[in-house]
């Protein structure tokens, strides 16, 4: 029977840990008209959707608990000698909050019954902490969550009290924050397996991709977390795939977005450009029922998204006259001023040197860098080749409109993702049930904007497309020998393969330059990189009733592993790359006969168009500055493997979690949680190449004691006395009371 009215009182609760699973339990505490106890009543609960019946005894304390249950929606039937049939309907049953039916029996005859309608638990008082909200299905199905990515749930996590989005420029995971936590801080588990991007996971971001259709509901938990949950100082994410029932239900749909619904932007108005492009079609459908009644159930669902963004971008390109090495300035006395493109305010140092067409507007002087060469060599081929690549400039409001301008387009990016999820349910009998479940699929972003990959120009291949292989699996076993026992055990894997891919790499590893005076390189020679991270998860939860006690234990075992191939050896690429940079190899005045800035000249160059000419003559004769790549050093560190050597990494990590609980039931109106937790952290091993550490301490303030070296060892500790202890109670001081009216307050210290 609910309680709306009740005081919880929190003492504290545990530090971080993982939460074990992803059911929930149902408890309470029998008994009569007069409030005495009532011991060996048989309690039954039976799953609303599928009829799967769980039947226990309550012990001499009059407690009773069904845990590990599947959530959903539960009837509850307690019979006892003398007395009528207690039976509540319509109990809901969600992800990591225990819900509290307590029997109250009326004497009479056991063919009578006293009915009670059930709900959800709105005042919690079966646990004394795990803060935070449930968002169900029909909050998942209702409200509007489509976003430029496809449908995401875990969008809905910001209306959490405690979440909040930071709007920080420093926010590398999300900047989605819980209570002041980092916004790296959140830990994802889908059917009690981890579902994180462990090598830099974030807010609103797990590999999996789910959609509204495939969960049944999820739980923010965002504060005080008993021994059982945690891991995270963030928000813990316990989700739950929706299980076939007794009955078929299936849905198809399709989310269509498109320019034309849409107005344009400010942004885009301000340039005259029309509405960004942006067409997003979301598709799929889902399915499930039984396979055999009352025993066996089937779930699929299947999300497909094609989605096209057009993204306005602005290049900087060479003029006409500057690639054929006519370097045009303006001059003024003292060199004050200097080149302006056809946006450039009108100061005492700038003024449009060219209207709106790149035409000059003021007189200008011209250089010829080709006739001005000393080693009469010429413009250099392989550059001058690799600038025609870059069409002419068509917007001159940026660069200095004599030898630079900009070159407006808009690019386009595309995504392609589809995503699977089944999910298959079989009760043996109340002692044993089983269920498994796989979701898989692929996220491709082609011109993938986000990292930096669109294309340089049209009709040239984009830099970067990011390939993404989500694979996570969970099957789990429910154990219960006796009216006292349950054992709930999950094994399952998290896997999530990415790759950045650099489609114009055959071609751009043959010119691989880089441009000064910010001109957009046509080509690149990124090699690129890719991530495979594996983590293997042993989870088991032990469940057992004394009395006015459930002790309840664990642990969580993972095994996680990170291989990279990477091309970006620290910030350099592993191919070499050629710059022309006039500050590694300057040019000579004298030699080139290039104009000079002075501050006591009649009219001359300014200094600002003196540097964009010797790095413009660099660039048309091919003058290199320098070569630069990154080398992977031989696994003894005697020497490097040779150039063009990508940098393979394979590292490995365990993390043990165990805990222990006991939720005493003192009086029946008085619950008081116990729970210690250990988060038992190994250090990293690698294999094919070695661990290197300081071979003194290198804590800001401590001086170093001899010459510094990196020599091979840990990079921390074994941890296995990270133990966390709680302690909490909840009371509800009126709950023998039944007349008087609902209410919601609560003192909570």
């Amino acid at each position: 029977m609910k309680r709306i009215l009740c005081v919880t009182v929190l003492l504290i609760a545990s530090i971080a840990g993982l939460a074990q699973g992803t059911t929930s339990r149902i408890s309470g505490v029998a008994t009569d008209a007069s409030g005495a106890i009532v011991s060996n009543a048989v309690i039954t609960a039976t799953n609303d959707d599928t009829a799967v019946t769980y039947s226990t005894k309550t012990s001499a304390a009059g407690t009773y608990s069904f845990d590990s249950l599947q959530i959903g929606r539960y009837t509850l039937r307690a019979e006892a000698p003398g007395f009528r049939q207690f039976v509540s309907t319509g109990n809901v049953l969600a992800i990591g909050v225990p819900t509290s039916i307590d029997p109250k029996f009326e004497v009479g005859a056991t063919t009578e019954s006293v009915q009670v309608q059930g709900g959800y638990d709105l005042v919690q008082t079966e646990s004394s902490g795990n803060f935070g909200a449930v968002i169900d299905n029909v909050t998942l199905t209702q409200l509007p969550i489509v976003a430029t990515r496809g449908r995401s749930p875990l969008a809905l996590t910001q209306y959490t009290p405690g979440v909040v989005q930071n709007n920080s420029a420093n926010a590398p995971g999300g900047d989605i924050v819980v209570n002041g936590s980092r916004d790296r801080a959140f830990n994802y588990v889908l059917d009690g397996i981890d579902d994180n991007e462990t090598s830099s996971g974030g807010s609103n971001n797990s590999p999996s991709h789910q959609n509204p259709d495939m969960l049944t509901e999820f739980r923010v938990i965002t504060s005080n977390p008993t021994a059982e949950f945690g891991r995270n100082s963030g928000a813990q994410i316990l989700m739950v795939t929706r299980s076939g029932t007794n009955h078929f239900h299936g849905n198809l749909f399709e989310f269509y977005q498109s320019p034309f619904l849409q107005a344009n932007t400010a942004a885009a108005k301000s340039i005259g450009r029309p509405r960004p492009q942006f067409v997003q079609n979301i598709y799929g459908g889902s399915l499930g029922g039984p396979i055999w009644r009352d025993k066996a159930f089937f779930f699929a669902n299947l999300e497909l998204l094609h989605a096209l963004t057009g993204t306005p971008v602005t290049r900087t390109v060479y003029t006409a006259a500057a690639r054929n090495g006519q370097f045009r300035y303006v001059t003024s006395p003292n060199g004050a001023l200097k080149n302006g493109n056809a946006a450039s305010p009108v100061t005492s140092t700038t003024a449009p040197s060219v209207d709106a067409s790149g035409n000059p507007i003021v007189p200008v002087t011209t250089y010829d860098i080709a006739a001005n060469d000393p080693f009469h060599v010429g413009l250099d081929a392989s550059t001058k080749a690799f600038l025609a690549l870059t069409p002419l400039p068509n917007n001159f409001t940026v660069g200095d409109g004599l030898n630079t301008a900009g070159y407006n387009f808009t690019a386009p990016a595309n995504d392609r993702q589809v995503d699977t999820t089944y999910k298959i349910d079989y009760v043996f009998n109340q002692k044993n049930a089983l269920f498994g479940r796989i979701s898989t699929g692929h996220q491709n972003t082609f011109n993938d904007v986000v990292n930096g990959g669109l294309q340089p120009f049209p009709g040239l291949l984009g830099t970067v497309n990011t390939f993404r292989q989500p694979r996570n699996m969970a099957i789990n076993y429910r154990f219960s020998p006796t009216k006292s026992l349950t054992n709930e055990l999950v094994v399952g894997f998290n896997r999530f393969g990415y790759a950045f891919v650099n489609p114009g790499f055959a071609t751009a590893v043959t010119q691989p330059f880089t441009m000064n005076n910010l001109i957009t390189n046509p080509l690149s020679a990124f090699v690129g990189n890719n991530r495979y991270l594996t983590t293997i998860q042993y989870v088991d939860n032990l469940t057992f009733v004394k009395g006015a006690h459930i002790i309840k234990g664990g642990f969580n075992l993972r095994n996680g592993r990170e291989i990279d191939h990477r091309g970006s050896i620290g910030t350099l690429n592993a191919i070499p790359q050629v710059n022309f940079s006039a500050s590694s190899n300057p040019v000579n005045t004298t030699q080139y006969k290039t104009p000079v800035s002075s501050s006591s000249c009649t009219s001359c160059i300014s200094s600002t168009d003196q540097v964009t000419l010797n790095s413009a003559i660099n660039d048309m004769l091919g003058r290199i500055g320098s070569v630069t790549a990154g080398y992977v050093s031989q696994s003894n560190l005697s020497a490097f493997k040779p150039a063009g050597t990508i940098n393979n990494m394979d590292s490995r990590w365990d993390e043990y979690d165990f805990y222990i609980q006991d939720t005493w039931h003192a009086t029946p109106n008085l619950v008081i949680d116990f729970g210690l937790r250990d988060d038992a952290r190994l250090a990293p091993k690698f294999q094919g190449f070695p661990s290197l550490v300081p071979n003194q301490d290198m804590r800001y303030g401590t001086p170093l004691t001899t010459a510094l070296q990196f020599v091979p060892g840990k990079f921390m500790n074994d941890r296995w006395n990270n133990l966390g202890p709680s302690i909490g109670f909840a009371w509800d001081p009126f709950k023998s009371v039944l007349s008087l009216p609902a209410c919601s307050r609560a003192c909570r210290a």
